[in-house]
């Protein structure tokens, strides 16, 4: 009665004997899966982005053509700005982390959002 009712445990091996085993394993695996790059065929057809590429293949970017920012963006900016140089400050002289950090994030989306 009394061997019925005890559990067959399985055995885990340590945590670092399994690591280890992998990386045993991924080294001996590289000499066996060739490195390096592989033969392959480039067909501009099968491309979606082909025939833009060869348009702005010799062409230059028109920087006059970028639009002045208005008042949300220089909104926005000033809140990015800030928020990280709050979240600097409190993890160098407050000691913050995760929590603190994704609360100043959080903070800095609801004032973009509003």
């Amino acid at each position: 009665m009394e061997k019925s009712l005890k559990k067959k445990r399985i055995r885990v091996p340590h945590t670092y004997v399994i690591l280890f085993s992998v990386i045993i394993i991924m080294s001996l695996l590289t000499y066996v899966i060739p490195a390096g790059e592989f033969d392959r065929v480039v067909d501009p057809n099968k491309s979606i982005v082909a025939e833009l590429e060869m348009a702005e293949k010799g062409s230059r970017i028109d920087l006059s053509n970028i639009p002045e920012m208005n008042a949300r963006h220089k909104i926005i900016l000033l809140t990015v700005v800030a928020g990280f140089a709050v979240i600097i400050t409190g993890v160098f002289k407050h000691g913050w982390y995760i929590v603190e950090i994704g609360s100043t994030f959080l903070a800095m989306g609801i004032i973009i959002i509003w």
